[in-house]
């Protein structure tokens, strides 16, 4: 492919569309010929390169597409700060991994699994805003600090009278 737009000094260009929407809109087409009988290796390899897949994925693809009627990817269950989880948070100052060794302590007498502590960081991260996340640790001050205003000037409390810029 030495010359072509999608190979770029050996190296591969990456997909040339997002794979969610390559995969909709290739599967829909692609089923559209497997109905005639038009479905060759050719149609799927091509697929496969502007979506930056491997042929077995777009195969799997269309293997779930015909089984089970759908075109995206199963939706992925994701942790979630609950309100449990934020309590703790709280009584820890936003200590995460102090959370973390509570509820896999929690764990070992009833056997149910835990969110590894990365799991755990990346939900606080995802979940809480930053002014939340300063709250937990430091206070009310340190949310105000994490939370910005929209003001006048420092220590104005007041926007800038119309016509002059801040």
């Amino acid at each position: 492919m030495s010359g072509d737009a999608a190979d770029i000094g050996g190296k591969s260009a990456g997909p040339v569309v997002p794979v969610g929407l390559a995969r909709r809109q290739a599967v829909d087409r692609l089923l559209a010929l497997d109905v005639t009988g038009a479905l060759t290796t050719s149609h799927v390899r091509l697929v496969a390169d502007g979506a930056g897949v491997s042929l077995r994925t777009v195969w799997r693809w269309l293997a779930a597409a015909r089984a089970e009627g759908r075109v995206d990817a199963l939706p992925r269950g994701r942790f979630t700060v609950t309100a449990e989880v934020h309590a703790r948070l709280v009584l820890w100052c936003g200590n995460a991994a102090a959370v973390h060794r509570e509820l896999q302590a929690e764990a070992e007498g009833t056997g149910e699994g835990v969110p590894s502590l990365a799991t755990l960081q990346r939900a606080v991260r995802r979940d809480l805003s930053p002014g939340q996340r300063a709250a937990l640790a430091g206070g009310e001050r340190a949310r105000r600090r994490g939370t910005m205003c929209i003001c006048g000037g420092r220590g104005s409390g007041a926007m800038p009278a119309a016509g002059r810029s801040l």
